[in-house]
């Protein structure tokens, strides 16, 4: 008969079996195949693997590539996982990233690390003035437009404009960016 032999060893290789064809006897101890694997040299290289780290896009819910990176000196069947970065205005997003894998012959291993743009929000202080404006909400970087004068109204005064927090006056009906 015929053993199939499958190379599920990372970093070794099959050499050989003993006790082929097997004959059943009724020792038990004797009823067994050996199987050989050695240190496959091909595989205990130093091997690099790539990092890269993705932002999702602020028009669609797609993501681009916006760094990469490559690690030498692993070896075949070495676990390893990608830092996680604290971008600003971005949250990682564990559930589709694979921040974590097994190196690869031939430096085949990508991590992917995923992170979702903030939603955020800004609200709208009218100073004593007449009328509601609305938060306005999107993604980290999309721009909104400022309220306008008729939004907001106030006996004796003319709306120029917003102030962020920082005390930075924007026009209104301007675009800002969030």
């Amino acid at each position: 008969e015929q053993i199939n032999v499958v190379d599920k060893y990372p970093g070794y290789k099959f050499e050989k079996t003993e006790n082929l064809p097997l004959v059943v006897s009724e020792n038990e101890e004797s009823n067994v195949i050996k199987v050989y694997y050695v240190i496959d040299e091909s595989q205990t290289k130093e091997i690099s693997y790539t990092v890269e780290y993705y932002h999702q896009n602020i028009n669609d819910d797609d993501y681009t590539k916006v760094d990469s990176y490559t690690i030498e000196g692993k070896t075949v069947g070495t676990t390893v996982t990608a830092t996680i970065k604290a971008f600003p205005g971005f949250t990682h997003n564990a559930g589709i990233s694979n921040a974590t894998g097994e190196v690869l012959s031939g430096n085949a291993l990508v991590l992917k690390v995923y992170y979702d743009r903030n939603t955020i929000t800004v609200s709208f202080d009218t100073n004593g003035g007449v009328g509601t404006v609305a938060p306005k909400a999107g993604k980290y970087e999309s721009e909104i437009t400022l309220p306008t004068e008729t939004d907001v109204t106030k006996d004796g005064h003319i709306l120029s404009g917003w102030k962020d927090a920082q005390g930075v006056l924007y026009p209104v009906g301007s675009k800002f960016t969030l």
